[in-house]
């Protein structure tokens, strides 16, 4: 994990993450209660490894991997409000790509308890998906940057959420 905690004067990587071995190409982003959650791409066609950091990504823990199942490839992740959002290609070979929607479950204390993912994604595309980064438009909107044939094109579309 290498990140920055001052605006991106100095970085740091922190290589004493035991539980990651041969995981890669993570993408984070910071939810409630500045909890840095994280998702990297599987060895395979498989649900997604996750882990979570609360205290700025100095230490991470193993956490439940995220239901969603997509190929070894890199995603990315984006929290709007009370909402994660995951881009990601939902078929092996790197195909059909979605944007997974999770939505931050509270207890009766307002303390987070993690994110409930609905079932329902939004469909970027269909065909080939790789490479991906989006961007919050404004709060119902997301705009997504992608690779849509093998290492030669790249598409950018927006999305209501």
């Amino acid at each position: 994990c290498v990140y920055s905690d001052d605006n991106g004067e100095t970085w740091r990587r922190n290589e004493n993450i035991t539980f990651t071995p041969n995981i890669d190409e993570w993408t984070l982003a910071e939810g409630p209660e500045g909890v840095l959650y994280s998702f990297s791409r599987a060895k395979g066609y498989k649900k997604t490894p996750a882990a979570i950091s609360r205290d700025n990504g100095i230490t991470w823990e193993k956490t439940k991997k995220a239901p969603f199942k997509a190929p070894k490839c890199q995603k990315n992740c984006l929290v709007i409000g009370d909402r994660m959002f995951v881009s990601h290609p939902s078929k092996k070979g790197r195909h059909d790509g979605v944007i997974s929607v999770g939505t931050f479950d509270y207890d009766k204390k307002g303390k987070c308890k993690g994110i409930k993912w609905s079932k329902d994604d939004i469909k970027i595309n269909e065909g080939f998906y790789a490479y991906s980064c989006m961007t919050r438009i404004n709060d119902n909107t997301i705009g997504v940057l992608y690779e849509d044939q093998p290492s030669s094109h790249i598409a950018f579309e927006t999305f209501n959420v």
